[in-house]
């Protein structure tokens, strides 16, 4: 039986987006001028956008909103997908190889379309899928406490 289609997920799958998450929150803090203590990392990582937000506001005394902090982030991120992601090794051959054999192929994420979109154009391989569709769209995903 030949594959007729292929749903991929996009980070850490199709593109090499990981460490942009991993340290995202150390990465926003310096941009502050703050250097974060060793285990903010991995302490951030439990936590979602907004407690992790409130947990850097509270204890490193930032004097900016919730909603600038949220805002910074967002913007390193869309910086990151718009200039720097680059496609896994492998990705972009195994994806013509896909192509060539007639896959019909979709990306499905977790990352906003407007994002998602900018970083498979950026990495060079948007061409390859004829849809894709995010958790928002859908309406699931995790769920964000106040």
């Amino acid at each position: 039986m030949r594959l007729q289609s292929a749903i991929f997920d996009m980070d850490g799958t199709l593109l090499d987006s990981m460490p942009i998450w991993r340290d995202l929150g150390t990465s926003v803090l310096r941009g502050l001028g703050i250097e974060p203590e060793p285990e903010t990392s991995e302490m951030l990582k439990t936590l979602s956008l907004r407690h992790g937000i409130a947990y850097c506001k509270e204890h490193y005394h930032l004097p900016q909103t919730e909603e600038e902090l949220i805002g910074r982030v967002v913007d390193r991120v869309a910086d990151f997908y718009q200039h720097e992601v680059q496609a896994k090794p492998g990705v972009d051959k195994f994806l013509s190889l896909l192509k060539m054999e007639g896959v019909w192929m979709y990306v499905a994420t977790a990352t906003d379309r407007p994002l998602a979109e900018a970083a498979l154009r950026h990495a060079g391989i948007d061409h390859y899928f004829r849809g894709l569709i995010t958790v928002a769209e859908v309406g699931v995903g995790k769920k964000e406490s106040a």
